[in-house]
């Protein structure tokens, strides 16, 4: 089968819509997600995505190059901070547009979910 770079956005698009995180009892999407920082009239930042990367604790993702050769970094990241320490601890959803990003040395766009509220998310 030969996959063109339109199935593969739509494949990525169907796969993203289907981004969720299972507590057991309760499961929370990424629209969820979403719809909690709208909500709460979360800013979009900007900043520069080698600078975000060297915050974030070492990671060793496994990212497939062509998934982060196809990110669209128009979206913005979702980053969660430690609600006591400020720290930024790590990316929910976007760690292929980071890397896209931080690969042509350029800005991308975050919003932030402070642990807390990701805590009340999962219930």
């Amino acid at each position: 089968m030969i996959v063109t770079r339109r199935k593969l956005r739509r494949l990525i698009l169907e796969t993203w819509l289907q981004t969720k995180w299972d507590a057991g009892d309760n499961v929370v999407t990424i629209q969820d997600v979403i719809g909690y920082l709208d909500q709460a009239k979360r800013a979009v930042t900007m900043i520069r995505a080698q600078k975000l990367r060297e915050m974030l604790p070492k990671s060793s993702l496994d990212l497939a190059p062509e998934r982060v050769a196809s990110a669209d970094i128009r979206h913005p990241l979702i980053v969660v901070v430690d609600s006591e320490t400020n720290q930024l601890l790590y990316v929910l959803d976007g760690n292929h547009r980071l890397q896209r990003a931080v690969n042509i040395d350029t800005n991308i766009s975050i919003r932030i979910l402070y642990t807390h509220e990701f805590d009340a998310l999962l219930g």
